[in-house]
């Protein structure tokens, strides 16, 4: 750790620590910073894809950045009831948010690219969560996983 960042905690230590995306002031930052994001670059993994499941996308805001690239993709995000409560007023006829992924599924119909970034670590059950997006069989999966 850096000597600013300890010097940072030091002076603001945290208050508390937010956990899930089920708590409701971590899923309105989370929507608050995709309402105010505005995409810049292109996104080559998204060039000539038409439509996206997004495990784990937040509030949208990869689709924000694949827009640059592909304007007319279709983006299907699965999260938390909560995030999906919220992100809900962002939804269009071409992004939506969903609780699972059967339904996601089933509102993109065919699938080209299944995205997940930092996501799938955090999931009480993998192997039966991995199983249902093998299942919605998308074109390519693309898996991210940080810490």
């Amino acid at each position: 750790m850096n000597l600013m960042r300890r010097l940072r905690l030091r002076l603001f230590p945290p208050q508390g620590i937010i956990e899930g995306y089920e708590n409701e002031e971590l899923v309105e930052t989370i929507f608050r910073k995709t309402v105010a994001f505005q995409a810049e670059e292109n996104w080559p993994l998204v060039a000539n894809v038409g439509s996206v499941l997004d495990f784990g996308g937040g509030a949208g805001i990869h689709y924000k950045v694949a827009r640059q690239t592909s304007p007319d993709i279709r983006w299907a995000v699965v999260e938390t009831p909560a995030m999906v409560r919220r992100a809900s007023k962002l939804a269009t006829n071409r992004l939506m948010f969903f609780s699972d992924i059967e339904h996601a599924a089933d509102w993109l119909g065919s699938i080209d690219l299944m995205h997940s970034n930092g996501a799938i670590q955090y999931v009480d059950d993998a192997i039966g969560t991995v199983e249902p997006l093998c299942a919605a069989r998308p074109t390519k999966m693309v898996w991210s996983c940080t810490h």
